[in-house]
């Protein structure tokens, strides 16, 4: 068994504190889309950190493993999300191009 170290242990920590001071900061801004996405990723990585600093204090443990698939699940979660929404606007862009193009057909 490989213990974390405690510099591991506070590195995670800062990690978290950093990421919620950028989530608040982020909060109060809030002025574009990629300001929202970027709340949404720290949301999604900031109980990561903390269980990564509280939980596997032990290599290949439960919490280690329990660690690793909340990054895995948080990231899946956040592409899946995100190709949504792309998908979404994009079709959005399609309807307004097609509405356009009849418009004009229609004016000529």
């Amino acid at each position: 068994m490989t213990l974390q170290t405690r510099l591991g242990n506070q590195v995670n920590l800062v990690l978290s504190s950093i990421a919620v001071m950028a989530l608040v900061i982020l909060f109060v801004r809030r002025r574009t889309v990629l300001d929202l996405w970027l709340m949404v990723t720290l949301l999604a990585w900031i109980p990561n950190f903390l269980v990564a600093a509280v939980a596997s204090s032990v290599r290949f443990s439960v919490g280690w493993y329990a660690a690793r698939g909340f990054a895995l699940v948080a990231s899946c979660m956040l592409l899946s999300v995100l190709l949504a929404e792309m998908t979404f606007l994009y079709s959005r862009l399609a309807n307004a191009l097609a509405l356009q193009r009849r418009e004009h057909s229609n004016g000529s």
